[in-house]
């Protein structure tokens, strides 16, 4: 019996899915956002906070710490320790609150890849948008190039995401080429690239998604759902992975995202 199937565990279906990223007390991002459409979909998820908030940094009061290091490694390392790994088909990661924590999750994923070769690797390089520009630590975007990218089996970045890993690497990014950017980040170690708000044109009508593959390079487009509402991008990135789950495409699952998160925000909305 694996540490997984001992008596004291309440439930014990077998994980599917590690999500990495921001957890909140109250707020539908990050962990939160993802975590509620893998039990939506009967994906059971273990999460590892990088950060937890009180609330949405929007309002006039947050309380927020960063999950130390050693803790961060600590529980990643109980994950292999506990067998955990076994059963699960996809890692994502999203919200990093410092370049060190990608340090602890990179040296951590090199063993985990070696040891479970299928587990797929998505990677949301999560440190800001046009509307809101950086709110990320400093030196992420370095971060993620060096040690993330090179491991990941796809990545989810909007187009703002892009240009931050553009500007680090030192590609032209004024004017920004996404599908050319998108294709150079696949030749660092990614399969393929779906870049959400590709145009960055905030008075469209229309969301463009641009997906690069080893097949080549499409876009989708779809109605715009104008609202402040948060977390479209960690909603996206989570339905994306469940309909890869399901044997789709990246194609597919970037149809299927996308109709996802308009639906969220039309909620919001009503």
């Amino acid at each position: 019996m694996t540490d997984s199937m001992s008596p004291w565990e309440f439930d014990r279906r077998p994980p599917k899915v590690i999500a990495i990223g921001s957890q909140l007390v109250f707020g539908s991002v990050g962990n939160n956002a993802a975590g509620a459409q893998f039990d939506a979909a009967g994906l059971r998820r273990l999460t590892i906070p990088t950060v937890l908030l009180s609330n949405l940094p929007h309002y006039p009061s947050v309380h927020a710490v960063d999950i130390p290091d050693a803790w961060l490694a600590n529980a990643l390392s109980d994950l292999v320790a506990r067998g955990l790994l076994g059963t699960v088909r996809f890692i994502t990661i999203g919200f990093l609150a410092s370049p060190s924590q990608a340090v602890v999750i990179a040296d951590w994923l090199r063993g985990v890849k070696e040891a479970y070769p299928k587990i797929t690797v998505i990677l949301d390089p999560t440190m800001g948008d046009d509307d809101v520009g950086i709110y990320t630590a400093p030196g992420l975007a370095q971060a993620h190039l060096e040690l993330l990218i090179p491991l990941a089996t796809g990545i989810v970045p909007n187009r703002f995401e892009l240009k931050l890993l553009a500007q680090a690497a030192g590609w032209p990014d004024e004017p920004l080429d996404v599908i050319a950017t998108a294709q150079k980040i696949t030749e660092l170690g990614p399969n393929w690239a779906v870049v959400t708000s590709a145009t960055g044109n905030l008075d469209s009508d229309a969301v463009v998604d641009s997906v690069v593959t080893a097949a080549g390079a499409s876009s989708h487009s779809h109605p715009l759902v104008a609202t402040a509402a948060k977390g479209a991008g960690d909603h996206f990135a989570a339905a994306l992975l469940i309909a890869l789950a399901q044997g789709k495409t990246v194609d597919e699952g970037t149809e299927d995202a996308a109709q996802v998160v308009a639906a969220h925000l039309q909620n919001t909305k009503e």
